[in-house]
């Protein structure tokens, strides 16, 4: 499962990587039932743990995750922080980043 969202990412990533940063960096406010879902990642602030917030990725990190396989992360450039894509989480030779 998780390959093939991989594989979906990184080609409309190479299609429009701006469109594809901008979704992966969005994550908009959501209740408690989702912040505790069994398998999606949510980001919660450790300045205010009651503004939970899920993003594009989180979510199919869930859905990975539901059927067995592995997380993804978004790739960042170390110098520049440029987005590269999406790899197989973790990917210990750059900064990555979770649902």
């Amino acid at each position: 499962m998780r390959e093939k969202i991989l594989e979906l990412l990184n080609e409309l990533y190479a299609l429009d990587p701006t469109a594809m940063e901008r979704l992966v960096s969005t994550r908009t406010p959501c209740n408690g039932a989702v912040a505790k879902h069994e398998f999606v990642q949510v980001w919660e602030s450790p300045g205010n743990p009651n503004d939970p917030r899920v993003g594009m990725l989180g979510i199919l990190n869930g859905l990975s995750l539901k059927n067995g396989g592995g997380k993804i992360a978004a790739k960042w450039s170390k110098e520049d922080r440029s987005f590269l894509g999406f790899v197989p989480f973790p990917e210990e030779s750059d900064e990555h980043q979770e649902g």
